[in-house]
């Protein structure tokens, strides 16, 4: 049994699973951003329609990044469309759209999947890796991030989650490193990398015996996007993982069992938004998170229940749900 840190199995097994040209990564597990009534897309829209009409430009830059196969920006831009046509002020003939991806085959797909828009704006498209933050941190800047501009919204869908991570637990007050054999069955080992201190004060404070991510790559990802933001801008974060004290319900087996997920071949592990919270703001970011749905009944005005008709979606509905899901909205302002 080979057993290795999360991180490397991530690595190795998501570039494998993202530039296969065969790949079709709706058919292998389902998202927000894809999901048949889109309400998150349509949400977003409007949240980014409302600012746009609080801040006029004549043009508006906007990147997303993690773009798969561009589902969540057709929506997204389909959606400004609708509203353009209940306007008179018109947003989408304004707006410098980058699809961004490290998937060369996704990209291809992203840009097919949007290529109707380039009548109503510019589509541009990026090779870019952001699991390479932590060289771009240090100065090493590519052509592809050359190609990279300054922008007036960045959003982006379940992508930090792909982003290789480690795993720790704590343990009778002492911290262990999770490592795992490729069918993920883990053990644990004493701690051979250091951790600091926002890190291990963190999983120290949390719940003994569960698994929990430190996911570096993610934040040094954040923080390089974040400081693409022009003035006045923001960034949005969905994605899958955990926040509040009532996500450590269900029994520490149950949340070892599922922290790390397989879908045909890729590796998929929780953002831990508490960790990415400490740290950001401790690069002086300002942050805000709140559940997806959350967001989602701020923007629309409507409360929502989560529906199980159509995958991963929300519905309307007249009645008081209080059910939540492990999907969170996190916010980054310039």
């Amino acid at each position: 049994m080979k057993l290795k840190p999360i991180d490397e199995w991530m690595e190795e097994k998501n570039t494998a699973y993202y530039k296969s040209p065969s790949t079709k990564i709706y058919d292998d597990f389902s998202t927000y951003a894809q999901s048949e009534k889109g309400m998150l897309a349509r949400a977003n829209a409007q949240a980014f329609c409302k600012w746009a009409s609080e801040n006029k430009k004549n043009k508006y830059n906007i990147l997303e990044t993690g773009v798969g196969n561009g589902a969540f920006a057709y929506a997204f831009l389909d959606e400004i469309r609708k509203i353009d046509g209940k306007s008179k002020e018109k947003i989408l003939n304004k707006i410098n759209y980058t699809l961004a991806d490290f998937s060369a085959p996704m990209l291809e797909k992203a840009k097919l999947q949007n290529a109707a828009f380039k009548k109503f704006c510019n589509i541009n498209a990026v090779l870019f890796d952001a699991s390479l933050s932590d060289a771009l941190k240090s100065g090493e800047i590519s052509e592809d991030t050359k190609k990279l501009g300054t922008y007036d919204y960045i959003r982006c869908n379940e992508l930090f989650s792909d982003l290789p991570a480690k795993l720790y637990a704590n343990i009778d007050g002492e911290i262990s490193q999770v490592l795992m054999d490729d069918k993920m069955q883990a053990e644990l080992e004493p701690l051979s990398s250091s951790l600091d201190d926002i890190e291990a004060k963190m999983i120290l404070s949390l719940p003994e015996n569960y698994f929990i991510p430190i996911n570096r790559i993610a934040v040094n990802s954040c923080a390089f996007f974040s400081s693409l933001l022009n003035e006045n801008a923001c960034m949005d974060v969905f994605d899958y993982g955990f926040y509040f004290n009532s996500d450590f319900v269900i029994p520490p087996d149950m949340w070892n069992m599922s922290i790390v997920r397989e879908y045909g071949g890729q590796w998929t592990i929780d953002l831990n938004f508490i960790y990415l919270s400490l740290t950001l703001s401790s690069l002086g970011k300002n942050i805000k998170i709140e559940r997806q749905k959350d967001y989602v009944q701020n923007v629309i005005g409507k409360k929502l229940s989560i529906s199980d008709d159509s995958g991963l979606d929300y519905e309307e509905t007249d009645g008081e749900f209080e059910e939540d899901d492990s999907f969170y909205h996190m916010q980054i302002k310039n």
